[in-house]
């Protein structure tokens, strides 16, 4: 057990490191960092739906957003900046057909990458709700999302060693009620990134609204609704969320 426990800390820091140097030295959306990042993604699901414990121990959750999730944003934001950084230095007051081809390049995949996550994330909460018989999910959450079709498949049985506890069960389904904010703030990128006028934040405030449901002793969700007050212009919105928060 300790040698395959070490086999794989050693995959885990070695696909984190090539996926900081495919970021680095590559677009964040080219065959090679999608391969990559695709390959951790997959390592960090597997551990979480099976070794669930020891994954909460280790924190993979917040590596699974953080790393393979949120770098890749932050990537994005990062080259969108250097765009208009150039056009600036050139002194041009708009985007030369070039650089506006770079741009709308780099908008769809990102679109593409954000739409994917969202898949993602809600094919793992559905995983984690039918291994670990998590009631509330299905009765908060799932249900209230049936209008997604959301389909399930070949889902392999938990290690028989495997213990479902009720304090296992309480920690995944607040690894869910996190997945939820996630997939709000997906959302949110989706819609700041897009070119509907005017925007239209229902989708988000919807996965802000069942991770309040399903946790609602956790005020978390409502520091995203104030971000999405203060995009709409609600100062006196956002502070209310905020206070409503603490």
């Amino acid at each position: 057990m300790f040698v395959i426990e070490l086999l794989m800390v050693w995959t885990q820091s070695e696909l984190e490191t090539q996926l900081k140097l495919a970021l680095k030295n590559n677009s964040p959306f080219s065959n090679e960092t999608n391969t990559i990042r695709l390959s951790l993604r997959s390592f960090y699901l597997n551990a979480l739906l099976y070794d669930l414990q020891n994954s909460i121990e280790n924190d993979l959750e917040a590596s699974l957003w953080k790393l393979v999730h949120y770098r890749t944003i932050e990537e994005f934001r990062k080259r969108v900046k250097v765009i208009h950084q150039a056009a600036k230095a050139k002194n041009q007051n708009k985007l030369a057909n070039a650089e506006k081809h770079n741009l709308r390049q780099l908008s769809a995949e990102f679109q593409f990458f954000l739409k994917d996550a969202t898949t993602f994330y809600l094919q793992f909460i559905l995983h984690l709700t039918k291994l670990y018989s998590l009631d509330p999910v299905e009765k908060f959450v799932l249900k209230n999302l049936e209008f997604l079709n959301l389909q399930i498949t070949n889902i392999p049985e938990l290690p028989p060693s495997t213990i479902i506890s009720p304090e296992l069960q309480s920690a995944a389904v607040q690894i869910c009620h996190r997945s939820l904010i996630f997939l709000g703030d997906l959302q949110r990128y989706v819609e700041m990134h897009s070119e509907r006028k005017p925007k239209n934040w229902n989708v988000a405030r919807t996965f802000y609204s069942l991770a309040l449901l399903l946790v609602p002793e956790n005020g978390n969700p409502f520091n995203q609704f104030a971000v999405i007050d203060t995009y709409e212009g609600d100062e006196l919105g956002a502070v209310e969320r905020y206070f409503r928060r603490h």
